[in-house]
């Protein structure tokens, strides 16, 4: 089996025990995703497998042509025997026992099927519906709970190029929650682009069923949506069936979409996300989400040192706009595995479930979005909440500046990168400046004044940090003893605003929130050997009023 492009297949099952040998083709020229066509090989060449499932003969295929396979089928407890004890099991064992049948009578799969078993995993969840006199009371959210974290999961440990969906197989509702959790997780892990679904073309109604070692159907694998599947029912015995309402997974869905925004920094959907009855019922999603809008309209606002891991008030305590904490608030990983384990209840004839965690999905959903911001990309340094970033202003700036970028904010960006190469200048006068502090504390008494010395630790004066700041860029190459006689005069001469207008709301996104309007202190500390930044001290009321403008305006 091929070490290369990994691709993760996902298939819904109902009773595979019915199923009968057709011939699948599968035209590579014919596939809508140019990616999947580019690596299987341009050209209109078609590739066909004899067996009695389309997931296997998909595996198989996508196996010759070079591609790293993994599956994961997902099956119902409908298929067990009424009579069994031990339910999930018992389906366990059907579908594993069919998957083996399978994969050892399909044509396609002679030369790699026992690598390929390895390669497939089954996961079965709760059935829905009346079976062999047992009725079982699940529901297409249970599926798409459990189906979900199942497949996140994968596409986070896999990180496979292509997600594959096969829904020929499944039973309606079971298709539509494995379908819907599939392009939920493909959202929220980035791999919305390389989702591809297939669909095979209905077998003949009217053709004798084949077994294995018969003449055989054939039948096209598409990306296309299923035709209609009859039914029949005696007319004077009807089936009492209940109409399901599935809406809670297009909800699931529009919440990943938009939660998929905060990577964009668009501060009006989550505001509207936030107002959503489905996240209401999760209290923890909803507090975050208030947060979360403040830290996007910050952002969208050029005002990203409000947002640092070290942006505290006057207190020391955290000003709590930061990325970083609210990934903190998770204890624990939400993303975790979903089960949903049956209770048979003989006398009743009744299978019973405990309640979907749809809580849970909205958690994982909104905490895995939050980790692609805060961690490094795969060959990249641009994670807000990894290595210096956390405790180093400069470098939170720079990265960024290149999300904003990245987002379609390039003013915004703009902005972020020119108050970090200002920034930047301020730490290496100063840091060159420290040792006369030291050497002439007399002369410089009206300096000292404004800075408090720690070991490996110096707290400024906004008054202070402004005149280095507003040092001409030729100055401040000067002898420091030059530069701290320059610095004097302009410590006289600062004023500092009191009042948060309009005006002065522009002049703080325009400074990418280092406006000395609002800041109290700057903390200079040493780290590795060398300075940096670490803490910016704000004045919490005033930042308060500047955020009230930001809605208001």
């Amino acid at each position: 089996m091929s070490d290369g492009v990994r691709v993760l297949v996902v298939a819904s099952w109902g009773d595979p025990r019915r199923w009968d040998e057709v011939s699948y083709r599968l035209s590579v020229g014919g596939l809508e995703h140019p990616g999947l066509r580019k690596v299987l090989g341009e050209g209109a060449r078609e590739l066909e497998c004899r067996s009695r499932s389309s997931t296997v003969s998909l595996l198989c295929l996508l196996s010759r042509g070079g591609l790293e396979v993994h599956g994961v089928v997902f099956g119902l407890d409908t298929v067990a025997s009424a009579s069994s004890q031990n339910i999930r099991d018992d389906a366990s064992k059907v579908y594993a026992d069919r998957l083996e049948e399978f994969v050892d009578g399909s044509t396609c799969c002679e030369e790699i099927k026992e690598e390929l078993r390895k390669k497939i995993d089954v996961v079965v969840t709760p059935g829905v519906g009346t079976y062999g006199g047992l009725s079982y009371r699940g529901s297409p959210t249970h599926i798409f709970t459990q189906a979900f974290m199942e497949i996140y999961k994968r596409l986070a440990s896999v990180d496979p190029a292509f997600l594959v969906v096969d829904i020929t197989h499944g039973i309606n509702y079971q298709t539509t929650a494995v379908l819907y959790a599939a392009m939920t997780s493909a959202i929220v892990a980035g791999k919305e682009r390389n989702l591809v679904i297939f669909n095979s073309e209905p077998p003949s109604p009217s053709a004798k069923p084949q077994r294995i070692g018969e003449s055989s159907q054939s039948a096209q694998l598409s990306t296309g949506q299923p035709g209609p599947q009859a039914t029949s029912q005696q007319a004077s015995n009807p089936q009492s069936l209940g109409i399901l309402d599935v809406t809670l997974l297009s909800n699931a869905l529009r919440f990943a979409m938009a939660a998929r925004d905060i990577l964009l920094f668009r501060s009006k959907s989550i505001s509207e996300l936030s107002r959503e009855a489905s996240v209401k019922g999760s209290g923890r999603v909803a507090e975050a989400l208030v947060s979360l809008e403040t830290f996007t309209r910050l952002l969208e606002n050029a005002a990203v040192a409000l947002t640092f891991p070290g942006a505290v008030d006057e207190k020391g305590e955290r000003l709590g706009y930061s990325l970083c904490s609210f990934l903190e608030s998770f204890t624990i990983d939400p993303c975790s595995e979903i089960e949903y384990p049956p209770e048979k209840d003989d006398a009743r004839k009744v299978v019973r479930y405990p309640s979907p965690e749809t809580a849970r999905v909205l958690e994982c959903i909104l905490y895995s979005v939050l980790r692609r911001l805060a961690e490094d990309e795969r060959g990249k340094s641009n994670g807000l909440c990894v290595g210096a970033a956390k405790s180093d202003l400069v470098e939170y700036l720079g990265r960024v500046a290149v999300r904003l970028r990245g987002a379609g904010l390039k003013y915004a960006s703009l902005i972020a990168r020119r108050e970090q190469q200002k920034l930047a200048t301020f730490i290496e006068t100063f840091q060159n400046c420290l040792n006369e502090f030291d050497k002439n504390i007399e002369m410089f008494d009206s300096i000292a004044q404004h800075l408090v010395l720690r070991e490996n630790e110096v707290e400024v004066d906004v008054s202070l940090f402004h005149a280095f700041e507003e040092l001409e860029q030729k100055k401040s190459k000067l002898p420091c003893t030059q530069i701290l006689n320059d610095i004097k005069d302009r410590i006289k001469d600062f004023i500092k605003e009191e009042v948060i207008d309009e005006n002065n709301a522009r002049n703080i996104s325009a400074h990418a929130g280092l406006s000395y309007t609002i800041i109290e202190k700057v903390v200079v500390s040493r780290q590795a050997g060398r300075w940096t930044v670490s803490k910016i001290k704000y004045n919490r009321d005033k930042v308060q009023k500047y955020l009230n403008l930001l809605v208001r305006i």
